[in-house]
């Protein structure tokens, strides 16, 4: 991994350090922990090796992505789950854009969103770019094919998720052998928030799905393909229009392609950009007819800073004049490009007002926020079981599971993500690359890891955002134990 190595491994180390102060804390913790340390250890076992040679390459595949698809499938047959919040508004806008009414918001999802976010009613159907618009074209694409049913999105999933581990089983044999691709697949199959998000109508297994493939298209032999860094930069765009997530993607970019040959390194950075405006220019044209303004993505980025910004601060700064003053400013805007604006200018000002409390309040404010993001890995199994969080309070009618079922599944998700963590982290400084492979792949989801992290700390937000970080762990993990099986 290079100069990622150290910094990588720090993230890794943090996130992993917050999960296990959160098992810790719980009735049977230290059971977790245990079984977490187990789960990393089992991955330096000859089984990896030994264990896997007795079968071929394909029928091991196979299995995985068979395994992978059936076990969403049967999540998503056996737990209900209608639409609600932010899925709710997708499939609104997957209606309207399959209906030909356009990207706008149409029904009473929208006009949730429109109160919540936009903070004011307004005449529908209403034109928008508040939402990054790859998830919705997805669904628009499947509701014009199959119909609208909320069944086609999920099986949808399921079938992208099992695309996504044999993504990941050609990335890690492109840079160990097949053993690491087949520990990798394996570790993304039945990660349990992988399977949760299958039931959700939502961008979160289409993105780590684009991120893998953005991750492959970069690995391999330089010149197997010229232009797999325009391939890549397509991908990518699809991927940003998925996800507000371009800072991530271009530094994991960076990162790929600035390594080794200089000479080299700025056509290929340049073959990736070109690839990246031309996915996103589209959508931008779209913007800027509806807005007369230049949005090469989405609106709503301003205001998730300075709503999650605001969280570094204390309780009584949130009552001060000046935080009231912004907070007031920034509502008031009129229009969703000026809420935008004015979010960005709130997100500095509160950033800058965290600073201004002093280096001992920085470092616990940015403590609390990395517990908040990473300590968990139990929010897409909430948003996929429950139809209100007011079912975690008193179980009635909504819930789809039982209180003592939803904490199995939760000790069962805490578990994995942890030991996952902990398999990465070992990975990352255990093994070493006796083949010689290309390892763009890992320094671009490595770079994409530590930007998003990063972001994630200084913006903190829901744990489900942090899902598609954990391919690189599964990599890391496989390429652990394709160095113990090679030692052998």
């Amino acid at each position: 991994m290079g100069m990622l190595g150290w910094p990588l491994g720090s993230a890794l180390a943090l996130a992993a350090s917050a999960a296990a102060l959160n098992v810790l804390r719980w009735e049977g913790g230290w059971l977790i922990f245990i079984l977490s340390v187990t789960t990393a250890a089992l991955i330096r076992l000859r089984p990896a090796g030994g264990f896997l040679r007795r079968f071929s390459d394909g029928f091991l595949l196979g299995s995985i992505l068979v395994f992978a698809l059936v076990a969403r499938l049967a999540w998503i047959f056996s737990v209900a789950n209608d639409p609600i919040s932010d899925f709710a508004v997708y499939r609104e806008l997957a209606q309207s854009l399959a209906s030909g009414q356009g990207y706008s918001l149409t029904g009473p999802a929208g006009r949730e969103e429109a109160l919540l976010y936009l903070h004011r009613d307004m005449p529908f159907p209403y034109v928008t770019a508040w939402r990054a618009p790859g998830t919705a074209l997805w669904g628009a694409l499947l509701w014009t094919v199959f119909g609208g049913a909320v069944v086609v999105f999920q099986v949808a999933n399921a079938l992208l998720a099992a695309a996504t581990a044999g993504l990941l089983y050609i990335l890690g044999s492109r840079e160990g052998d097949s053993r690491q691709g087949l520990i990798a697949a394996f570790l993304w199959a039945v990660y349990p928030a992988g399977v949760f998000a299958s039931s959700l109508y939502g961008s979160e297994t289409l993105f780590a799905f684009l991120l893998a493939a953005c991750a492959c298209c970069l690995s391999g032999r330089t010149g197997e393909f010229r232009f797999k860094p325009l391939a890549a930069g397509l991908v990518a765009a699809a991927a940003c229009l998925t996800r507000s997530m371009a800072p991530a993607l271009l530094v994991g970019a960076g990162a790929a392609l600035l390594h080794g040959d200089r000479r080299k390194a700025a056509p290929r950075l340049g073959l990736f950009l070109a690839g990246l405006l031309l996915g996103v220019a589209p959508w931008t044209v779209r913007n800027y007819a509806a807005f007369e303004r230049f949005i090469p993505i989405a609106t709503g980025g301003g205001s998730f800073a300075a709503r999650h910004s605001a969280l570094l601060l204390p309780p009584e700064a949130l009552q001060t004049p000046d935080f009231l003053e912004r907070w007031e400013r920034w509502r008031a805007a009129a229009g969703e490009v000026e809420l935008g604006k004015a979010g960005y200018r709130a997100a500095r000002e509160n950033l800058a007002d965290v600073l201004r409390r002093g280096p001992r309040y920085v470092l616990g404010a940015l403590a609390g926020s990395l517990s908040i993001s990473f300590a968990a890995d139990d929010d897409l199994l909430l948003w996929s079981i429950k139809k209100t969080y007011g079912a975690l309070v008193a179980p009635g009618p909504e819930t789809a599971l039982s209180a003592d079922w939803t904490q199995r599944w939760m000790i069962l998700g805490q578990t994995f993500y942890l030991g996952l963590l902990l398999a990465g982290l070992w990975g990352l400084f255990g093994a070493r690359d006796k083949r010689g492979g290309a390892l763009e792949g890992s320094r671009f989801l490595g770079g994409y890891f530590l930007t998003a992290f990063a972001l994630h700390v200084v913006f903190p937000g829901p744990n489900r955002y942090h899902m598609s970080m954990m391919l690189l762990p599964a990599l890391l993990a496989g390429r652990r134990a394709f160095a113990a099986s090679a030692d052998r």
